[in-house]
């Protein structure tokens, strides 16, 4: 089911950073307020309702009679654009971007809706788009639904040659079976079958793989698909939650399909795709027939890459630096940065921070109180966040007891010792024990944890419980930030704050040093800190 109006608007406004007042605050908070009016269409208690919301992340918030104003201005104001052009197409992350991240991931930045056609496409359509004629089509109607009303094949389904489906199923007249007020749908195998073992070793040709993504709503899903640029021979919507894209990847046999889905999965594993859908017989739904009166409709055919070559070749484009064209650079606006998280754009959404201080010195309690800080809003010795940033903190020392003394001090430090208690409950931040994983194995962990999380900022404390290696090797220190912490932060926006700490104190006659060398003084390689 697509969102709302209120909906969208809601998630528009929870990615929109809050005013802060000497930073244009009555502008941003006007333009706020004229998106929910005009961009969104909404009502004025509608508008008054998420416009409250917006104004807890401001700083200061404002009055409500301030903003009555605004929504009174917003509603009588000449604009430029027409009355609900955010419905149209609006950010999903607050951010903007191309679809494609700068490691080659695939990143959905902007919705699109999905299209409106008086033209209908029918069963026949789809059946000649994916199969040949003399190929043999499994199709099954034999449906069964869980406690939950989850629908699944009862059988193995009907084994027929793609004339006969379309000579005698879905030539007018059509049977009631499959369009009338009794039926559930129908499910069909997305490759052609060898035998009727419904088996991935009964499959003739390895020729599409399927994708779906039942979690976004379907104006995203539909983004997704389309801006993937994969092949898709067809894309059908089930009359459920989800929409089914199949993959065209033409592999000459089994273990080529294998290799070419596992292509597929990871081009969208950055956006979230069910991982249930991994084997070459598996069931797709039946574009054209009736589900419960809601048609599992064919949306479009042939969309993306002309053919799997074509993806690959565009694909293989993209493992190249990233381009900052002269437009771009030109026309990058640095007072309306929708990526900056904190100051004047000294911490950006993707960036780094090196926390570091010599062992024992409380670089842990005073991590914790920055962390706290930011995720309240608050600005941690005038260094402030543009809003309450969700901030995570994983580290490797601390047990529970560690844990509530070293949180509590860091709590009566930010919110007063007789407020403490409640302030840490309200602010922004959890906290995760991790004490076994090193290297790749963290990497992974901590992948999984931002996409779960949707965290603005992760502090990894300490640092050398992660890095799985020496980090006085430049190539164990180059591993671990650029091939597998960067990644993460460039796919996610995510920020890393890396808590380290000095080497050990030099000799008594040493020079002491400047303010040039303490940027290298955490111990390790000078990567760490070129990198950072």
């Amino acid at each position: 089911m697509n969102q709302s109006k209120f909906d969208r608007a809601k998630a528009w406004v929870k990615a929109t950073p809050g005013a802060i007042a000497g930073q244009n605050g009555h502008g941003a908070t006007f333009a706020v307020a004229t998106a929910l009016v005009h961009g969104f269409e909404l009502t004025r208690t509608e508008a008054e309702t998420l416009l409250c919301e917006y104004n807890s992340k401001c700083s200061p918030p404002w009055k409500p009679h301030e903003l009555a104003h605004k929504l009174n201005q917003a509603q009588i104001v000449s604009h430029d654009k027409p009355r609900g052009w955010l419905l149209e197409s609006h950010s999903i992350t607050g951010q903007g971007g191309t679809p494609i991240s700068p490691t080659g991931k695939f990143v959905v930045r902007k919705i699109q809706e999905i299209p409106k056609s008086d033209f209908r496409f029918s069963t026949i359509d789809f059946l000649k788009a994916c199969f040949e004629p003399d190929e043999v089509v499994c199709i099954c109607n034999d449906i069964v639904s869980d406690e939950e009303g989850r629908s699944r094949p009862a059988s193995k389904g009907t084994f027929l040659k793609r004339e006969e489906w379309i000579q005698n199923h879905f030539t007018p007249p059509i049977s009631s079976m499959w369009n009338g007020p009794d039926s559930r749908g129908a499910y069909v195998r997305i490759n052609p079958c060898l035998d009727e073992s419904g088996s991935d070793s009964g499959v003739s040709a390895y020729r599409h793989v399927l994708i779906e993504m039942d979690e976004k709503s379907k104006d995203e899903q539909w983004t997704a698909l389309k801006e993937s640029k994969l092949p898709l021979s067809v894309v059908i919507d089930s009359g459920g939650k989800s929409l089914h894209g199949w993959v065209r990847v033409d592999a000459a046999n089994k273990e080529e399909w294998a290799e070419r889905r596992d292509i597929v999965y990871r081009h969208l594993e950055s956006i979230g795709i069910d991982p249930k859908n991994k084997n070459a017989s598996r069931f797709s739904r039946l574009a054209g027939v009736m589900r419960n009166g809601v048609e599992q409709k064919l949306i479009a055919v042939n969309v993306g890459a002309v053919n799997w070559e074509a993806f690959k070749d565009d694909l293989d484009a993209q493992d190249l630096p990233m381009e900052f064209t002269l437009d771009s650079i030109i026309e990058y606006d640095p007072k309306n940065d929708p990526d900056n998280l904190i100051g004047d754009r000294w911490i950006r959404r993707g960036s780094s921070l090196l926390f570091v201080g010599q062992s024992g010195c409380g670089k842990s309690s005073m991590a914790a109180y920055q962390g706290l800080k930011w995720a309240s809003g608050a600005d941690w010795f005038g260094v402030r966040p543009v809003r309450s940033l969700k901030v995570v903190y994983i580290q490797a020392e601390n047990d529970i007891a560690d844990q509530h003394d070293a949180l509590k001090g860091a709590a009566q430090m930010t919110f007063g010792k007789e407020n403490w208690e409640r302030g840490l409950r309200n602010a922004n931040m959890l906290f995760f024990r991790e004490t076994v994983r090193t290297g790749a194995d963290f990497a992974v962990m901590l992948r999984r944890l931002v996409r779960k999380t949707k965290a603005d900022l992760v502090y990894i404390d300490p640092l050398l419980s992660y890095m799985g290696g020496n980090p006085s090797d430049i190539e164990v220190c180059a591993n671990f930030t650029r091939h597998l912490l960067q990644p993460i932060m460039m796919e996610t926006g995510v920020v890393l704050v890396l808590v380290h700490h000095f080497p050990k104190p030099k000799g008594k006659d040493d020079k002491p040093e400047s303010v040039a060398d303490l940027a290298y003084s955490g111990f390790g390689s000078s990567d760490l800190t070129n990198w950072a």
